[in-house]
């Protein structure tokens, strides 16, 4: 087995990891985005076209460290209300996970559409 198939190996591992934890901590209270939801500046693997859904701003509030992921939970201040994202830890290098950093997040429509009705029955 060669470095590149190991390095694969772990990368799926992760993702299925990270999909079981969206699944169970998805709740009413924040809404679980995907990493692919954080725009970075000139990063075409994770940045989305702002046709694809509304880009809103948000702050680092926690983190916690679950191994091969990390779940970060962001808060929008145009809602007041929180976005959970959980990162693969071999994606960390590319963002501030400092308390209080801010990070663009492009919403989907779908997914707005759910965290605003959210945030008027609040």
């Amino acid at each position: 087995m060669n470095i590149f198939s190991l390095e694969a190996e772990r990368e799926s591992q992760a993702t299925k990891d990270l999909q079981t934890h969206l699944d169970l901590h998805s709740t009413s209270a924040s809404l679980a985005i995907r990493p692919e939801h954080l725009v970075l500046e000139g990063d075409v693997e994770f940045g989305l076209a702002s046709e694809k859904g509304v880009v809103v701003s948000a702050r680092v509030e926690a983190i916690e460290y679950f191994g091969r992921f990390v779940s970060i939970q962001l808060v929008c201040d145009a809602w007041g209300k929180s976005l959970e994202i959980d990162l693969p830890s071999t994606k960390l290098q590319f963002f501030d996970l400092s308390l209080g950093a801010q990070h663009k997040v492009a919403l989907p429509k779908e997914a707005l559409h759910v965290f605003s009705q959210d945030a008027e029955t609040a």
